[in-house]
């Protein structure tokens, strides 16, 4: 999913804080409604980004694994 709007991209960048976070933490189960709390977004705004965790999980996956290959990614000038 390629977002381009900036007040996507920075509630994106939020969501994915806040589920590592709570990951570290040890909270479970982790639901949505606390998820949204934390990232300080409200659950529409989630909604329109993912249909569940599971796909949240998924982008978050996505996006470490796109930085991960940029950065082991030989550039030559």
């Amino acid at each position: 999913m390629e977002i381009t709007d900036p007040r996507q991209i920075k509630s994106r960048t939020k969501l994915h804080d806040a589920y590592v976070m709570m990951l570290f933490r040890g909270q479970q189960p982790l639901t949505i409604r606390e998820l949204c709390k934390a990232a300080e977004v409200t659950r529409p705004t989630f909604y329109n980004m993912y249909k569940n965790l599971q796909e949240l999980r998924f982008d978050l996956h996505r996006c470490i694994l796109d930085e991960l290959k940029e950065a082991l990614t030989k550039k030559t000038p």
